[in-house]
């Protein structure tokens, strides 16, 4: 689940089994008008299973700018990741 430029979100009580990293919490690309282009976004009860192997080339850091868009207000509690070989 890749939710991106998303408000009041809720992820609960899951299980989840991919080949993928599960949740992530990005924020996409910035909204003209709008500060945070991801926020009260919350993750709460669920369980995980995956292989990831590494961090994809996309996925890289990248420099932090006035321009880059911002996340706030985010939850997560009472997971449990299980079978991860790798974390990225």
């Amino acid at each position: 689940m890749d939710p991106r430029v998303s408000r009041r979100v809720t992820i609960t009580r899951c299980f989840i089994d991919v080949g993928d990293d599960n949740v992530a919490v990005k924020s996409g690309q910035r909204i003209d008008g709008r500060e945070f282009a991801c926020e009260n976004r919350t993750i709460t009860d669920c369980a995980f299973t995956s292989y990831y192997p590494k961090i994809p080339a996309a996925d890289a850091a990248q420099p932090v700018t006035r321009r880059t868009p911002k996340c706030r207000k985010i939850t997560s509690k009472n997971l449990t990741a299980t079978s991860s070989q790798s974390a990225g």
